[in-house]
């Protein structure tokens, strides 16, 4: 009976462990399966496969040792099918978790064969210390899936530092306690207490991840939340833009009207002099007022015009150089909208209260490639408060930055940034595909 209750233990454990390292490597689930019902299809599909290898608990033998490899590889195989991923990563990930056990059990067989001073004889072992032993090393996955998780999550993972240590504190404690000599010779004295402790650690340490695990999904919403707001008020400030746009259009056409208006006086009332000084000052008063970039692209022309007028009203200084052939451009105006607004708008909010700001503007077409290049001034006051790394610098609004470099993969492309003597750029790379 001990050993039954034993291997259920075991047997738990190690599907919980597979669990949590399948959801931090592979993350994204195929199915819209709560995480708990497949942490349930971990357990029970562990627990089938330990009914299945019962009749080699014991058995040391070479054929018993690939036999339990190969079944343990093709679960892991079959159970990485609840994920979305290609599938080489699938292979690998099977592969990786029947490595990681089997290293985790030639650690645990070194400890307990020690405590117990035991000896393998003729490839069998005695059934209590191999489940011991398959039991250690499912608590060190356990543990160790626990922990990768936490580090490799910790992008997400948002709190302080000390709410991070607290939570990290049970799973580190759990490997201390496993490896202390007390609680490993109570295990040569008192099973069932050593089962009972065994049962708590485990069940702690799911109850901790499932925290964990929670109050990432809160911080992720919270997250969205914060995004969504930004990029209400992002979108407010674009549709000003396009009121104050259609304003000027209006005003454009009334004018049109007015000058037209006038031409038409002019002739009927044959002051034919008159008609050329007037259509002189209709073509001063279009190119101060209206568009002057012209380049046949209609969103590089409106994007561009738009950040001439508002460098000239805040006495910062403007370069461009846009030579392109715009019949073989690879992007569409919804990609190239998001590229060349996010970058402008950045450029733009950095040189803010700058004294001699600079911006310079620069779309090509050279050498096969489609490239964008915004660079302005960014002079940094205080060097000790200079970031870490100005890939993630974002003057807009926190993603600007991300929604670029995602529309440059998506046409094929990459983004660079760059931060070199004071100067701030950003460049993105485009194939121009022959057709």
């Amino acid at each position: 009976m001990k050993i039954v209750l034993l291997n259920l233990l075991d047997s738990m454990m190690s599907g919980a462990a597979a669990f949590i390292f399948f959801q931090t490597i592979l993350g994204k689930k195929k199915s819209q399966l709560p995480y708990y019902i497949i942490l349930l299809i971990f357990v029970c599909s562990f627990t089938i496969y330990a009914a299945i290898t019962s009749i080699l608990i014991g058995n040391t033998s070479t054929l018993a040792v690939y036999l339990r490899l190969t079944l343990s590889s093709l679960l892991c195989f079959c159970l990485s099918f609840l994920y979305s991923a290609n599938l080489r990563t699938k292979i690998l990930i099977s592969i990786s978790t029947t490595i990681l056990c089997s290293i985790f059990e030639a650690f645990s067989y070194y400890i307990i064969t020690s405590i117990y001073s035991y000896r393998v004889e003729k490839d069998t072992m005695d059934f209590l210390v191999f489940s011991n032993i398959s039991l250690m090393a499912n608590m060190f996955f356990l543990i160790f899936s626990i922990l990768i998780h936490f580090i490799w999550k910790k992008k997400a993972f948002v709190h302080s530092l000390s709410y991070t240590i607290i939570l990290l504190v049970i799973p580190v404690l759990s490997m201390c306690l496993l490896l202390s000599k007390p609680i490993l010779y109570l295990n040569i004295n008192i099973p069932s207490a050593f089962f009972i402790l065994a049962a708590f650690v485990l069940f702690i340490n799911i109850m901790n991840y499932i925290l964990f695990y929670n109050v990432l999904e809160n911080e992720e919403l919270r997250f969205q939340l914060t995004i969504q707001k930004e990029q209400i008020e992002f979108q407010r400030n674009k549709y000003e833009q396009l009121g104050a746009a259609y304003k000027n259009i209006r005003s454009f056409m009334h004018n049109t009207k007015k000058h037209l208006f006038y031409i038409e006086n002019c002739v009927t009332e044959k002051k034919y002099d008159d008609i050329i000084p007037h259509s002189k000052e209709i073509m001063h008063d279009l190119e101060s007022r209206y568009c002057t970039i012209n380049t046949g692209n209609l969103v590089i022309d409106a994007f561009v015009s738009n950040l001439l007028l508002q460098t000239k009203a805040q006495g910062i200084t403007l370069h461009t150089n846009l030579k392109f052939d715009k019949a073989t451009i690879p992007v569409n105006d919804y990609h190239l909208t998001i590229i060349l607004g996010n970058l402008l708008d950045n450029a733009l909010n950095a040189c803010r209260g700058q004294i001699g700001a600079n911006i310079k503007v620069a779309v090509r077409t050279v050498d096969g490639t489609f490239t964008i290049h915004v660079a302005n001034t960014y002079v940094i006051a205080d060097p000790d408060k200079a970031p870490d790394d100005f890939e993630k610098i974002d003057f807009i609004h926190g993603y600007g930055l991300k929604n670029v470099k995602d529309s440059a993969e998506a046409c094929g492309g990459f983004c660079v940034i760059n931060h070199e003597n004071d100067i701030y750029s950003a460049t993105v790379i485009i194939p121009v595909l022959n057709p």
